[in-house]
């Protein structure tokens, strides 16, 4: 069975809140040298891969700006090859991606319930 777009959307909001919970008050140092913050993080970037690859197609293509294909990519990687997942990239991608994913699915949402 298959989950409706408006469910991933709030899959994807849900885990990048999570992320901002788990990173509150914490600098990159910390993150790296904590592996209980870093695999709680990365369960919750594999949650917005999983749900992202698993968006219609139609709904992608409202926001082209989304770079879909390496959201899903890092679901991959995490799957499939953890044990070389760099801890200092998957911080960048929180503090510096996670926002505008955030605001595209917030409106892609807002869209979605109109519908």
């Amino acid at each position: 069975m298959s989950r409706l777009d408006s469910l991933r959307l709030a899959d994807i909001l849900t885990a990048i809140e999570d992320v901002r919970i788990t990173l509150t008050g914490i600098d990159e140092q910390s993150f790296l040298h904590d592996r209980m913050r870093r695999n709680a993080v990365s369960m919750s970037i594999l949650v917005i891969s999983e749900a992202a690859r698993h968006l219609s197609p139609a709904l992608k293509a409202q926001r082209p700006d989304v770079p879909w294909r390496k959201i899903e990519d890092i679901g991959n990687i995490l799957r499939h090859v953890y044990f070389r997942v760099e801890y200092k990239s998957l911080w960048e991608i929180c503090v510096q991606h996670l926002e505008p994913l955030e605001a595209a699915a917030l409106v892609l949402a807002k869209e979605s319930s109109v519908d």
